[in-house]
């Protein structure tokens, strides 16, 4: 739920990377076990105060992790995961608008649509761009308000979206149960993402701790979602187990019912997987990253 290791993907360890977070935490002139103390006993709002610029994640150490993810390995299932040898089942899914958590990646850029246009014509070349460009209504000249959540809709698709598929495969193809939601409820609170199915709002709908401020059918829908997720927990079948083109349980603001999750039928953009069907979805995934490291 609510993001998967090819949107946080691990890098290589990094001496500069170690010496940015002293920098940042303010413990560059500690010894190396002073570092070490403070580094595992601080806050955790302390540790949140890193930005995003400074890799802040999983590390390839040959030892836990011995090589970046990838949609191509993934949905080859080559080589397959471990877990595909003792897992019965699993359940994955994502939110419409899982993307609204990228501002953190994405910062304060200004001017941002021109620079999504040029880094993704180096990246896919300009006729691929003006087609992505229609899929989310942008053009080098959409003011930065505007422009930001809908470069994040093109990172929600390909950072969240596409991995949901890309894992659904690859344990359907393994002979692994595998279950999967579309939630496409929307936020009912005041704030800046009310009316967007954002990022962790299925988490918030699954554990039933906000139901006494949900009105109508909100609240029937997070009981109806806890239900079924709760059926899966027990070991039953709470929906069709997923296949390509098949079905997918779409969660919506007045429904909990299974239905075909392909474009548009399932909430999610159409257009997206037939552009990924041309340059292949680790080359969207690729292009994605360039943009948000500023290349």
């Amino acid at each position: 739920m609510s993001g998967t290791d090819l949107l946080v993907r691990p890098s290589h360890p990094s001496e500069d990377n170690y010496n940015s977070v002293l920098s940042c935490l303010k413990l560059e002139s500690k010894s190396p076990d002073e570092q070490i103390a403070s580094l595992t006993t601080m806050p955790a709002m302390d540790l949140l105060s890193i930005p995003p610029s400074v890799h802040f994640g999983p590390v390839i150490d040959s030892d836990i992790v011995h090589s970046p993810p990838s949609y191509t390995s993934i949905s080859t299932s080559q080589p397959p995961l471990p877990a595909t040898s003792w897992l019965s089942s699993l359940t994955i899914g994502d939110t419409a608008y899982d993307g609204s958590i990228l501002f953190l990646a994405l910062g304060g850029r200004s001017n941002i649509a021109a620079s999504f246009r040029d880094s993704l014509i180096r990246s896919l070349g300009a006729s691929t761009y003006t087609k992505i460009s229609k899929i989310y209504n942008l053009d080098s000249s959409t003011d930065d308000a505007s422009a930001q959540p809908q470069i994040q809709r093109f990172g929600n698709d390909v950072a969240s979206y596409a991995p949901t598929i890309a894992y659904a495969t690859h344990f359907h193809t393994a002979g692994v149960k595998t279950f999967v939601y579309r939630f496409n409820a929307t936020n009912p609170w005041d704030g800046p993402l009310k009316g967007t199915s954002n990022h962790i709002l299925d988490i918030a709908f699954l554990f039933q701790n906000y139901n006494e401020f949900l009105e109508g059918t909100h609240r029937d829908v997070a009981e109806g979602f806890g239900e079924r997720m709760l059926a899966f927990v027990a070991g039953k079948e709470p929906w069709a187990p997923w296949k390509e083109g098949g079905e997918a349980l779409l969660v919506g603001d007045s429904h909990v019912a299974v239905g075909r999750d392909v474009e548009p039928d399932n909430g999610r953009r159409q257009g997206i997987a037939d552009l990924a069907a041309e340059v292949g979805w680790q080359k969207l995934e690729d292009t994605w990253g360039a943009f948000v490291s500023g290349k």
